[in-house]
This record gives C-alpha cells, structure tokens and sequence, in this order.
C-alpha cells in the first residue's frame, strides 16, 4: 500500500494505492461498487 496525493487547480486530493491481482476480485467474491475490474486475462495481454 502506498499513500498518495494528487492536486489539480487548487484541490489536493489524498488516497491509498493498493497493488493486487486480476484474480482478488474472483478470489474473494468482491464485486466493483464503481467502475470494472480487469481480469488476469487483461494483464496477460498487456506483457
């Protein structure tokens, strides 16, 4: 996990960045509440 901040104009904005797989959404049975979660497969073809 790595903390980081991004501004834009006047607003700052903080956030946790969190390194995983295509596989944790699968393997824990999360579902996105926004957004689409890339798959291994996505990965894979990105290499």
């Amino acid at each position: 996990m790595k903390t980081l901040s991004a501004s834009f104009g006047e607003k700052t904005e903080t956030a946790d960045l969190f390194a995983t797989t295509g596989d944790l959404f699968t393997l824990r049975n999360l579902e996105a509440e926004y957004g689409s979660v890339f798959t291994s497969r996505e990965v894979e073809k990105k290499i």
